[in-house]
């Protein structure tokens, strides 16, 4: 579906917090934990956490996907904090036709969707239909 000229705003950062918030129970005083760390800190943390869970056996290549998985949440951020594939690319400091590459490769245009947050003009679209019956 093509997005009006007017209604090209994606989903704000802000409601994947909440949405991330309201599905592991994320508090105040955890953000601020947590922006008290280096993301090599917390990535640390994270890995160490998972192979106490697992009894040290993590199974993963972490030194050959550590490049993925950042580039990864990279472009998911860049993706969800800006409103146009144009200022995404700006922002990662790549070009338009890269990015949109990187998009199709992250499957981001169902990224929104998987984690059940709805553009504006979706939830738009969606509220019209509820009260028109009409799509």
């Amino acid at each position: 579906m093509k997005l009006p000229k007017n209604s090209k705003k994606r989903s704000t950062t802000h409601q994947i917090e909440n949405e991330l918030k309201a599905k592991v129970n994320v508090t105040e005083e955890f953000q601020l934990l947590l922006n008290q760390l280096t993301l090599e800190e917390v990535i640390f943390l994270k890995l160490t956490s998972s192979a106490k869970l697992l009894k040290g056996k993590l199974y993963l290549p972490f030194f050959h996907t550590v490049d993925r998985l950042v580039k990864e949440s990279v472009v998911k951020f860049a993706y969800c904090s800006t409103d146009t594939d144009v200022e995404a690319s700006a922002l990662l400091g790549i070009s338009l036709n890269y990015f949109r590459k990187l998009k199709d490769k992250y499957n981001l245009k169902n990224y929104l969707k998987r984690i059940n947050i709805k553009t504006k003009y979706e939830q738009k679209l969606m509220c019209n239909t509820h009260y028109t019956g009409k799509k």
